[in-house]
């Protein structure tokens, strides 16, 4: 029997992922007491991009075009 991880599940079903509080509070805490975290740094940023995708799917935000410059709007 899988059970796959509820973030796992999350992005199949295209709902937001509790990135902040599962990867992004531990690296913070992590950081702050000195600690290097280079796996979780490289997870916490992919996740970040994953979260960024859902968030322009639902329409929460727009990312402009590769090579289009913010400026020029």
């Amino acid at each position: 029997m899988y059970l796959p991880p509820s973030m796992l599940e999350d992005v199949w079903k295209g709902n937001l992922i509790e990135v902040e509080s599962i990867v992004g509070e531990p690296l913070r805490v992590g950081r702050a007491n000195g600690v290097a975290m280079p796996t979780l740094s490289v997870l916490y940023h992919l996740l970040k991009g994953v979260q960024w995708r859902t968030k322009e799917k639902k329409g929460l935000i727009e990312i402009p075009a590769q090579g289009s410059d913010v400026a020029d709007s």
